[in-house]
């Protein structure tokens, strides 16, 4: 089966030109595959390298792309970075396999038009630069949490209170990093108290995306609110910040 990338008129070419042929046994056998693992299909793709008790397709050809072989394998090394969108909200078993070669057509888009995005410098562009920081900033708090609380003993009473445990394991940790650090942290006091906060919790999600969250959620690591560290003036030089 030969398909040519269907795209956005305005992405064209970027993509000219550029074929997908899809290996019919092998595309019908991860489907067949996938709903076995998944009867009741909910828009993801269940199959792994690595179910058990399945025929594993991780060594065969997927798909042939401008004459290069895509493996299984290579495929869901691919949706480790990209996850698998798929065009329709609800999808029947019957529909899977044409829905399938969509969403792999998109992964296939997004992996050309990611390839001229830094062909392009996008990535040295400061907004650029700043959501990701932004989420590298949330992914590493998530990691220190994680193993500073996997490397504290503690019983099942206090697990089940995330408040308390929070005071007790963590607490503590960001404390002391509050006054190691204090004297190279900089606040606008000033526009810190113009900060209007709403009790309404929000989340910004854009659906169709490999990626629908727009902004993480602020990772929740102390329960202490009272600013007594930082100070207003800039810091002035170029003293090394202590390890």
């Amino acid at each position: 089966m030969k398909y040519d990338l269907k795209i956005a008129p305005s992405l064209r070419n970027i993509a000219q030109g550029i074929r997908i042929r899809l290996t019919s046994w092998c595309t019908k056998k991860l489907v067949f595959l996938n709903n076995i693992l998944s009867p009741d299909v909910d828009k993801e793709l269940k199959y792994s390298s690595s179910n058990n008790g399945q025929e594993s397709l991780n060594k065969n050809t997927l798909f042939r792309l401008d004459g290069r072989i895509w493996t299984v394998d290579n495929f869901l090394e691919k949706l480790k970075s990209h996850p698998l969108v798929f065009r329709k909200k609800k999808i029947q078993n019957h529909e899977f396999g044409e829905q399938l070669k969509y969403a792999i057509i998109d992964v296939i888009t997004n992996y050309y038009l990611t390839q001229k995005a830094y062909k392009s410098g996008y990535n040295n562009i400061n907004s650029v630069q700043r959501i990701e920081q932004m989420w590298l900033d949330y992914i590493n708090a998530l990691y220190k949490k994680k193993q500073i609380l996997s490397n504290s003993p503690m019983d099942s009473s206090i697990k089940s209170n995330y408040l308390q445990l929070i005071q007790t394991y963590l607490d503590p940790v960001v404390d002391s990093l509050q006054a190691k650090y204090s004297e190279f942290i900089e606040i606008d006091i000033d526009i810190y108290e113009d900060v209007v906060l709403s009790r309404i919790d929000m989340l910004v999600y854009q659906d169709n995306l490999p990626y629908p969250v727009k902004v993480p959620s602020f990772p929740l690591l102390t329960t202490d609110h009272i600013l007594d560290y930082g100070s207003r003036k800039l810091y002035k030089g170029k003293a090394p910040i202590p390890n």
